[in-house]
């Protein structure tokens, strides 16, 4: 099953987004559940990251709740909230 994942940044913390970047990347690039597509949520009017956006695919619900729990972001108190919705992708034009 795939799963949208969308965090959202607690307001002037892009000092903790910088910090932990590189272990967040290594992170989701590593783990079991497959990586399908990620980057950063962005205000439209600061060019600034407001968010996080991963599309993932797992076995269950319970892995991606564990896989998103574990972040390197979620971890340092990046977010304010964390959204995991299964998806049924039907169009496709990434490719």
């Amino acid at each position: 099953m795939k799963y949208v994942i969308q965090a959202f940044d607690k307001p002037d913390c892009l000092h903790i987004r910088l910090a932990n970047r590189e272990a967040h990347v290594e992170y989701v690039k590593g783990q079991p559940v497959k990586l399908l597509l990620a980057g950063p949520l962005m205000n439209d009017e600061t060019d600034k990251p407001i968010g996080t956006l991963l599309v993932v695919e797992a076995d269950g619900r319970s892995d991606v709740e564990n896989y998103a729990e574990n972040d390197p972001y979620n971890k340092a108190n990046l977010f304010t909230e964390v959204r995991i919705t299964a998806i049924n992708i039907t169009v496709n034009n990434l490719d």
